[in-house]
């Protein structure tokens, strides 16, 4: 079985594609390995992809040791929990300006606080690790879905948004939020950027190439807020 596989463009299938850059394997501003990937830049659209790079079956070896979620008592992850507790809040306030009841399908729930914030509402919320299979799940169903950094770490981002757009009612919500490549931050820190986070990242987007991914499942972008760092995007059923 290979460990490691090179790919294409996900957006136009183009095989045409240059060095964007070379990435060490780093989390955040922590140096993981002394591994280095190489950043492909397709000739055609302008998607930011890893290639190659791990397969899914073997990604999980990047992860492993990887702390997300460090709850201990230090001044750094106390200032942390503060910032995620707003940032949840600002999401839980975003999402009720569209609609307020219904069911709410969060896709790689991670910790779970923007659940427990949703429950307090009148939706019906539930959630998904982004392994797990969306074909349980029916037609129409869901008035919200949400991937919070979760869409720049997806093997397949084409077989997501084909069930997401199932499965997403006619009046529903889809919101994503993920790193921006072209933003002020990547274009100051370059290859030492705090988001490249080599491997995990797969796909870095920028607002113009989610755009595009977005269009070929027939999603239109309602709204994009930008940060020093990222993209959060609202987007419905064309």
């Amino acid at each position: 079985m290979e460990i490691t596989e090179k790919v294409n463009c996900t957006i136009c299938g183009s095989k045409s594609k240059e060095l964007f850059m070379l990435v060490e394997s780093t989390h955040g501003r922590k140096h993981v390995s002394n591994e280095k990937f190489s950043l492909m830049k397709c000739s055609d659209c302008g998607l930011i992809y890893l290639s190659p790079r791990p397969t899914e079956e073997f990604i999980w070896r990047y992860y492993d040791g990887i702390d997300y979620y460090n709850n201990r008592p230090t001044i750094r992850n106390i200032a942390g929990s503060i910032i995620s507790d707003f940032s949840v809040n600002f999401k839980k306030n975003l999402i009720l300006n569209y609609k307020n009841n219904g069911w709410l399908l969060d896709i790689g729930y991670g910790d779970g606080r923007f659940m427990k914030a949703m429950r307090d509402t009148n939706f019906l919320v539930h959630g998904i690790e982004r392994t797990e299979n969306l074909s349980a799940i029916k037609d129409n169903s869901q008035a919200i879905i949400t991937l919070w950094h979760v869409f720049e770490h997806l093997h397949n981002p084409n077989l997501y948004l084909l069930e997401i757009y199932r499965i997403l009612s006619t009046t529903g919500y889809l919101f994503l939020e993920m790193p921006n490549i072209e933003s002020a931050g990547a274009k100051f820190w370059k290859d030492k950027w705090f988001h490249m986070d080599a491997p995990r990242h797969l796909y870095h987007y920028s607002p113009d190439t989610i755009k595009r991914i977005l269009n070929l499942h027939n999603f239109d972008i309602v709204n994009m807020k930008k940060t020093f760092d990222e993209m959060l995007i609202t987007a419905r059923k064309k």
